[in-house]
């Protein structure tokens, strides 16, 4: 439902668009209320992806009340989707501080309920790839949470923000797919390998976003040609821990991708025989 709402904001926002010809606010306004209910249905999906590794770890939770805290993503999320049809711009600082509230009621606090309930009764094991990830993951998206609620403004903080929020998501999903790899019969059992790759891409990720955080403290701007601020040393030392992060998360996601991809290929091959036997 929220995939749906999201695709069909683009209506009254397209409407509210203005002139194509000014690109930059053109975009802005068409993407605002969908871009702002694609991070619902990520939030939506993250909650998912936790439940479903505290299952695979044997930490299945009820529910309970927190069922119907869920429908406080379909309510703002309709909010959300009424912004160009309430404000003449999509992208005006009433328009923003409503988003922004939306955000932080809608989206914030049933996300920390849910993450107390996760969290409640969760004890890490190192060597399992479910557990290490699920521990990444919540480690990610309250560092995003922590910078956004700290305060941020046109710098390297604001990716910072998001990074964490959505890079979250994505290393649950990896391990999800280590668990569906098995289920349908593409490999009996994980390498050692599916046990590094959450760390190398978790931390990774982590020391990106701090790098990025403290660059923008620092003063470092986004999306701005120069490297005139690289002059100031803590600056260019943070962009450095960027770096390395940057580094260890990509080869983390190469990794993934790598072996995921030749047990998929290797199960063909071998489904394939067994069928030409038979």
């Amino acid at each position: 439902m929220l995939g749906i709402l999201m695709m069909l904001a683009v209506i009254p926002s397209y409407l509210r668009a203005g002139d194509p010809s000014n690109v930059y606010i053109f975009y802005e306004r068409l993407f605002w209320a969908p871009g702002h209910i694609h991070q619902f249905l990520n939030g939506a999906m993250l909650l998912y992806a936790w439940y479903y590794l505290l299952a695979l770890l044997g930490k299945e939770k009820r529910l309970n009340f927190l069922r119907f805290i869920n429908l406080s993503f379909l309510i703002f999320g309709f909010l959300l989707f009424l912004v160009p049809v309430l404000y003449a711009d999509p992208i005006s600082m009433p328009a923003k501080i409503f988003t922004e509230v939306s955000y932080a009621v809608g989206l914030g606090i049933p996300m920390f309920l849910h993450a107390f309930n996760v969290i409640k009764g969760f004890k890490p094991d190192v060597k399992n790839p479910f557990s290490s990830a699920l521990l990444l993951s919540l480690s990610l998206y309250f560092l995003g949470v922590l910078i956004a609620y700290a305060g941020i403004k046109a710098d390297l903080r604001v990716p910072a923000h998001y990074h964490g929020t959505v890079t979250s998501l994505t290393l649950a999903l990896m391990a999800i797919s280590y668990k569906l790899v098995q289920e349908y019969g593409y490999t009996q059992r994980l390498s050692a390998l599916s046990r590094v790759q959450p760390y190398l891409y978790g931390v990774g990720m982590i020391l990106f976003i701090l790098g990025l955080y403290f660059a923008g403290r620092g003063g470092a701007p986004r999306k701005t040609y120069g490297t005139g601020y690289t002059q100031d040393p803590a600056v260019l030392f943070s962009l450095v821990i960027m770096g390395i992060g940057t580094l260890m998360a990509v080869i983390g996601g190469v990794m993934f991708v790598l072996y995921i991809l030749r047990l998929l290929l290797r199960g063909q091959v071998y489904h394939g025989l067994q069928e030409d036997k038979g």
